[in-house]
């Protein structure tokens, strides 16, 4: 199942497209738990917009009317990656200054450097959210 939602194009920068959102009404997914998972595509006002990158060549142009989805599962797998990383390596680092018999304070350094090696390893890992437009 993916998250989808009808987007006017507004602007193209490089390799990003500007979007705003075009529908104030939840995907079918979202409805049941009454707010869309992917904060990006639901802003809090339909004239803020999100950027959208963009990795391959598109037809699309400023003005357009397209939709945007977004496949559960890879969503699922890009905060499993960056999130659940950071945490791990967060939680090794005081594992390894507590192991270690270390002063409380070299211990916590130690837990702030595995949360810095996890969150830089976890987004290389998950590189970018494949976004599909639909014309």
């Amino acid at each position: 199942m993916s998250c989808t939602r009808t987007v006017e194009i507004t602007e193209r920068v490089g390799r990003h497209i500007r979007a705003r959102s075009l529908e104030s009404a939840l995907c079918p997914r979202c409805q049941v738990s009454g707010r869309c998972r992917m904060d990006w595509l639901a802003p809090q006002s339909r004239d803020q917009g999100f950027e959208i990158p963009v990795n391959a060549p598109i037809s699309c142009e400023v003005g357009d009317v397209v939709t945007v989805a977004v496949e559960e599962s890879a969503l699922t797998r890009q905060l499993v990656w960056r999130y659940g990383t950071a945490l791990s390596g967060l939680v090794m680092g005081l594992l390894l200054g507590d192991s270690l018999v270390l002063p409380e304070w070299l211990s916590a350094i130690f837990g702030l450097v595995g949360l810095s090696v996890g969150w830089v390893l976890g987004h290389r890992r998950a590189g970018d959210l494949e976004v599909r437009i639909k014309q």
